[in-house]
């Protein structure tokens, strides 16, 4: 399959390498290791398509020599379209590798991806303060902060931390990376860089990071190495799923697949249902059939609802 190139740009090569325009397609193929140079993915010049582009688009100055002329799959080289070569070939590789997946990638696969396997994190925590030797080797001091959430006071603070410092709280967000969204917030931070910080709960040795996934992967992309992020204390697994439910009650944000909400729904049903089985004992809970579950738990126990209310839920 011959590589798509336009008579006119074939000669401004031709022209701008020393060479005969019937000369170029072959010694663009050799200069090319037989690589894409946006995806890094093998070219098969029988079987792909392949399209010439400027490593330094022309609006930014680029000329037709050889050392600014590549070849890539030309998928991905509409997405890159105009941009700064640097700007998209890292997102469009990472993109290659979550085909080659079947469009089916974890936080975790994708920190397999960048190399940036999670590692464990050590603090010491005072009364006002906390220090953390993180796996780089420094040890960030920062101060404490506390918050109400509802009638929980919670302790936290902002340090900044590399990825492989996260482990994925895939029980409290069990959703995949998805690359429409991965990508449109990747484009946001070139424009706007400042973002809410990602939130991650400290519980023993590890940093599981349970809000901003999408948004710590694009930094990683975009070539960020070090990230500052609201780490919290003494945030549990059960209220980090409340926390993040109520977050995104109330602003727009990814929907879940129907797998996906089905294990995060789980999640909080055993959760609350161990809670109501603490507050009335082993002995004392209700039959089969009967209980309901609540947010708000009694001293007798959790809340009933109205029977219309319950036929909703069963």
């Amino acid at each position: 399959m011959p590589i798509i190139l336009s008579k006119s740009l074939k000669n401004q090569i031709a022209s701008a390498n020393g060479l005969k325009p019937e000369q170029v397609e072959d010694e663009l193929w050799s200069q090319s290791s037989q690589k894409c140079f946006l995806c890094d993915g093998q070219l098969n010049r029988a079987s792909d398509t392949i399209e010439v582009d400027h490593h330094i688009p022309q609006s930014e100055g680029g000329g037709h020599e050889f050392s600014n002329i590549r070849l890539a799959h030309s998928l991905y080289n509409k997405w890159k379209r105009n941009n700064n070569t640097n700007d998209v070939a890292p997102f469009l590789r990472f993109r290659r590798f979550y085909e080659e997946n079947g469009s089916h990638i974890t936080f975790s696969k994708a920190q397999e991806f960048l190399n940036s396997l999670p590692k464990d994190v050590y603090t010491t925590i005072s009364k006002d303060s906390v220090t953390f030797e993180l796996p780089n080797g420094t040890k960030p001091k920062v101060p404490i902060f506390s918050e109400s959430v509802g009638s929980a006071r919670l302790n936290y603070c902002f340090v900044e931390l590399t990825l492989d410092c996260l482990w994925n709280d895939s029980e409290v967000q069990p959703r995949d990376v998805k690359l429409n969204h991965l990508h449109a917030i990747s484009m946001d931070l070139f424009l706007n860089p400042l973002h809410e910080q990602p939130a991650c709960r400290l519980e023993g040795k590890k940093l599981y990071l349970f809000d901003g996934q999408h948004k710590t992967l694009a930094k990683a992309l975009n070539g960020v190495t070090h990230a500052t992020f609201k780490v919290y204390l003494d945030l549990s697994r059960a209220a980090a799923t409340v926390l993040v439910n109520s977050v995104q009650a109330k602003i727009k944000k990814l929907p879940l697949t129907p797998f996906e909400l089905a294990a995060k729904l789980t999640d909080e049903l055993l959760d609350y249902l161990e809670l109501y089985q603490d507050k009335v004992g082993q002995d004392k809970r209700l039959s089969k059939g009967s209980f309901v579950l609540s947010n708000n738990l009694t001293e007798n126990g959790p809340r009933r609802l109205s029977k219309r209310r319950e036929s909703t839920l069963l």
